[in-house]
């Protein structure tokens, strides 16, 4: 079995998100993670990846640290940035759900699928660092 964390740094760059999905997947799928909450941490990781660079860092240079993990039934996942504090959960306007496609603003879902695919998701601010916080649970078969 491959052991229980899972750590990357890569730059921040749109270029370095398929490399890095793929690396967690196969981490999850080593340590045994059932198809659904897997797919939703790839989900998560993806988003908070992406919200980083295109958002965080908006073409500057920087990195995201990626750590995950594992114990039965649970995955935990850190993102960490330097980029300026923002905090998703507080400073992101929610999605408006009932407006029509062609009336909604572009972006503002990633946060959204965040909260409904993680059972747990929390922001802080420590340092320098923008630290995005969740955790995905299931039972354990």
């Amino acid at each position: 079995m491959a052991p229980d964390g899972f750590e990357r740094s890569v730059p921040a760059a749109v270029e370095e998100l398929s490399g890095l999905l793929d690396a967690l997947q196969d981490w999850l799928e080593e340590q045994g993670v059932p198809p659904e909450p897997c797919g939703d941490l790839v989900l998560a990781l993806d988003e908070a990846f992406s919200n980083a660079v295109m958002h965080g860092y908006a073409g500057s240079p920087g990195e995201v640290e990626v750590n995950a993990r594992s114990s039965p039934g649970k995955v935990e996942l850190m993102v960490a940035d330097r980029a300026p504090a923002f905090d998703p959960f507080a400073d992101a306007p929610p999605p408006d759900l009932d407006a029509p496609l062609e009336g909604r603003s572009i972006g503002g879902l990633g946060v959204f699928l965040i909260r409904e695919l993680m059972d747990r998701a929390e922001y802080r601010r420590e340092d320098d660092r923008n630290i995005l916080l969740m955790a995905r649970t299931w039972s354990p078969g």
